[in-house]
């Protein structure tokens, strides 16, 4: 048997084998994990996208409640059919809208500083080197 062994190379080949064998699980395995890569970073993309959205909605009504003034008017009638001027106080004040738009400006500065870190790692990564030999 160790004759044949040796003259067929069996400890060569099943070293050969093992060692092909292990390349194809590691390719394998590389390919699962890049997979999972692509689905984690599309969820975390979804998820900056939102952040961005809301942001962008906050300080859209931030806006909106500074184009109005804090005094909303309303003009009824009395007993006597004469016009009323009524003043009343509106429903938010300077402070909620700066609150609002600090709100706005911590999400959308956390969206952007997410997508930042994405990226930055996707591309951040060297070219992998060729295994060929010379």
């Amino acid at each position: 048997m160790e004759r044949w062994s040796s003259r067929f190379g069996w400890a060569q080949r099943a070293a050969a084998w093992n060692q092909q064998q292990a390349r194809v699980f590691a390719a394998e395995h590389e390919q699962r994990q890049r997979e999972r890569a692509v689905v984690e970073a599309r969820k975390l993309k979804d998820v900056n996208e939102r952040r961005y959205q809301l942001a962008e909605k906050v300080l859209d009504r931030v806006e909106k409640m500074l184009a109005f003034p804090l005094i909303e008017t309303a003009i009824e009638t009395d007993d006597s059919g004469r016009p009323i001027t009524i003043l009343r106080p509106a429903k938010w004040s300077f402070t909620t809208a700066w609150e609002l738009a600090q709100l706005g400006d911590r999400i959308l500065r956390q969206s952007l500083q997410s997508a930042s870190e994405q990226y930055s790692s996707h591309f951040s990564h060297p070219a992998p080197e060729d295994d060929f030999e010379d």
